[in-house]
């Protein structure tokens, strides 16, 4: 079985955080459909065009601490520790007593501005499940170490936010509408829309667990300055405090359904196709229910969620990215096609990688054209020193704008 994996990104190159979708609890193969995979990838881009907060690197080896974390496998629902020891026999916090861990990875490493998503898929009674890692079972010591796997020079203590990633789970039962360029149709459910929120309960936000939000919330109400300074200059309106709903048991809070409108964040370029567009007010995204009105068929991040975003902590951007969404399918002839929004006369340079971390250009670059442009590889107008196909057993695409 083969296996593409698509970075599906145009950045600057001065973007912070890089999110890496990692697909290896995938067990039921639901992001082997490339419109899937896609999508999944312009939502990571999304965010990673709007967070440029900066994180140490993780480089955890089999020692005397042997530190872990904590995730939820997307396929099974299933609490999975991971040890960055070798194995039972060199685990120290086994030997101390504790549990042994499910997995044993001889090491976790990461580069520095790197966070990394699990993605997969099971049936479900929601649309899906998203949430950050937990600390998992450590020394105490480990919480308070601020230049470690779970803190990254972000944050420390037991109960903080773990900043090495996240995991989503998507309902495999639900239909749903890949498309990131199209609007989505009446009776699909929007991907995009989706996973935009849930990825913004794996950075923390509305995340029953995480300290920093908890400390956010008086009663049922969300008190964070950046929120509420968004809130009070899109409504132009004086706000004290925004509704929040849930945090019992196992439920994630949300906005307080219907009750908070924002205007869409642009700086990042938001996708705004089937959106309510610039200007206009929207139901926040991080709301409980998926609810749409008039012309919309799609969701975007608001003032609001992102402002919520920064009281956790989280560094955004400040000035105008110009980041694009882009859409992948495989043509009649086995050759991927990128398409991706576009400026006249810009200049875009699409790069193909075996590893993710060596990354060689498509020559020569692409001139962009009206509303968008499409890229095929094997066209042989164009030379990829990786010769990427849909043949190819691995490797990543990604546009970058010059």
């Amino acid at each position: 079985m083969r296996f593409l994996w698509v970075l599906l990104v145009i950045i600057t190159p001065t973007f912070g955080l890089t999110i890496r979708v990692d697909y290896r609890y995938d067990q039921s193969g639901f992001f082997n459909n490339p419109e899937a995979r896609s999508a999944m990838e312009a939502v990571a881009a999304r965010w990673s065009r709007i967070i440029d907060q900066s994180l140490m690197a993780v480089n955890s080896i089999d020692d005397d601490t042997d530190r872990r974390f904590l995730l939820i496998n997307p396929s099974t629902g299933n609490e999975v520790e991971v040890s960055s020891a070798a194995g039972r026999s060199s685990d120290q916090l086994h030997k101390a007593g504790a549990p042994a861990a499910d997995e044993y990875w001889d090491g976790i490493s990461l580069p520095s501005d790197v966070w990394i998503l699990f993605v997969g898929a099971r049936n479900l009674d929601a649309l899906a499940l998203g949430g950050a890692f937990g600390g998992g079972t450590n020394f105490n010591t480990v919480f308070d170490e601020e230049d470690n796997l779970l803190n990254r020079g972000f944050n420390s203590g037991a109960g903080s936010l773990t900043v090495l990633g996240g995991n989503i789970a998507f309902d495999s039962s639900v239909d749903w509408h890949f498309k990131c360029l199209e609007a989505p149709p009446i009776g699909k459910v929007d991907f995009y829309t989706v996973a935009l929120h849930e990825m913004g309960h794996c950075f923390g936000m509305a995340s029953t667990g995480v300290v920093e939000w908890s400390n956010l919330i008086n009663g049922t109400d969300f008190i964070g300055a950046n929120a509420l300074a968004a809130y009070a200059e899109d409504m132009e309106v004086t706000a004290t405090a925004l509704p929040v709903t849930g945090g019992a048991g196992r439920f994630d809070y949300h906005w307080e359904d219907g009750e908070i409108q924002s205007k869409i964040f642009l700086l990042g370029e938001p996708n705004l196709n089937s959106t309510v567009g610039e200007d206009q007010l929207q139901e926040a995204l991080m709301s409980s229910t998926l609810r749409l009105s008039g012309g919309a068929r799609r969701r975007e991040l608001t003032n609001v969620d992102v402002g919520a975003v920064k009281d956790l902590g989280w560094s955004v951007i400040t000035g105008q990215a110009t980041g694009l969404p882009v859409s992948i399918a495989l043509n009649s002839s086995g050759q991927w096609v990128l398409e991706f929004q576009s400026r006249v006369g810009l200049s875009y340079r699409v790069q193909t990688s075996v590893d993710f971390n060596t990354w060689a250009d498509v020559t020569p670059h692409v001139t962009g054209q009206p509303g968008s442009t499409t890229w095929e590889s094997g066209d042989p107008a164009y030379h990829d020193p990786n010769s990427l196909s849909g043949s190819s057993p691995a490797g990543y695409f990604r546009v970058l704008l010059n």
